[in-house]
């Protein structure tokens, strides 16, 4: 199947997901894409753009399909690539805004964003109630990587390392999706 052409939700549908370690990109062609791209991997579809920012690649996901429609993100790329063009970095603003949220906020706004997508978004509830409650007042920006380590170290001590490492996956997520 040709890589670029113009979105349309029966054409969307149709795109097989992507195999194990694979990402397709799509290109939407549409007079009022602006750059819209599509990337399809085992389990979901994704809009995003990708634009040169000061001489590096920035890429800006605008949401899943077809949660997000194609008017939706044809939307979106366009208002995010016209303040991109004024010399907005997106992916630095949204970074800025995420690091003023303590972690209760960052995640709820992950519980929005992401967890929906996934089969169990009460595992995700269940591990930051768990195990990040006691950070959840705390600012996003105030922790730091030795206090994540702390926690790991904790955890793993107290609850095995696969709930070290589930905590920190979803801290991981929470702050770079």
């Amino acid at each position: 199947m040709d890589k670029k052409f113009s979105f349309t939700k029966p054409r969307l549908d149709a795109l097989p997901f992507a195999t194990a370690g694979e990402r397709i990109i799509y290109q939407d062609t549409h007079k009022n894409a602006s750059g819209l791209l599509l990337r399809v991997t085992v389990t979901a579809k994704t809009f995003f753009i990708r634009r040169f920012v000061n001489g590096q690649t920035e890429r800006v996901t605008l949401g899943k399909f077809p949660s997000m429609t194609i008017e939706q993100a044809r939307n979106d790329a366009a208002e995010k690539v016209s303040r991109i063009a004024g010399g907005e970095s997106v992916a630095t603003v949204k970074r800025a805004k995420r690091e003023e949220m303590t972690l209760q906020e960052l995640f709820d706004e992950y519980m929005v964003r992401r967890a929906a997508f996934n089969r169990r978004p009460e595992k995700a509830q269940k591990f930051f109630n768990l195990y990040l409650t006691p950070w959840a007042k705390r600012k996003a920006s105030s922790v730091s990587h030795e206090d994540v380590t702390a926690l790991h170290t904790r955890i793993g001590k107290n609850n095995g390392r696969p709930a070290a490492n589930q905590a920190l996956a979803l801290l991981h997520v929470m702050y770079n999706e």
